[in-house]
């Protein structure tokens, strides 16, 4: 009997602080799951886009790159909460894609709204539309020079 309160005696202090650290993991688990949810990663900034930003609602993902390229398709994201989507050619014979709106951020989330979109120059057919919803997308960092948004 004398053994087992011993035992229970040294044993005790073990499970108390097995049990704290088992509480500071959690809760810093915890802090790193709240901070990422109330985190926001900021848009404003001129992108290269891996395609026609905001023009086909079929697209349901872009690459969004911070390094200057001088040709291809780019947004712009305006701290007024506009956006403008466009394409640049090293030369004159192509078609050309331009998109004009809106977008609001939550959290790691952002809302698009095209106010106008329209191609011109050599288009086989050329397209045109205004004040749609685009969608939803997640924003997610892949490294300090790279976004993806990723549709919700």
């Amino acid at each position: 009997m004398k053994s087992k309160f011993y035992l229970l005696v040294l044993s005790f202090p073990l499970l108390i602080s097995l049990g704290s650290i088992n509480y500071n993991v959690l809760t810093k688990d915890l802090e790193k799951t709240s901070s990422s949810k109330t985190s926001s990663i900021s848009l404003v900034n001129k992108w290269q886009v891996n395609s026609p930003a905001f023009f086909d609602i079929e697209i349901d993902n872009y690459t969004l790159n911070s390094t200057n390229f001088h040709f291809g398709y780019f947004v712009e994201f305006n701290e007024d909460n506009t956006f403008q989507a466009y394409y640049r050619a090293s030369c004159g014979n192509d078609c050309f894609t331009s998109t004009n709106g809106i977008y609001t951020t939550k959290g790691n989330s952002v809302e698009i709204f095209v106010l106008s979109a329209q191609q011109s120059g050599f288009c086989s057919d050329p397209k045109q539309f205004s004040n749609k919803k685009m969608g939803t997308f997640q924003i997610i960092q892949n490294n300090k020079d790279e976004l993806l948004l990723k549709r919700i």
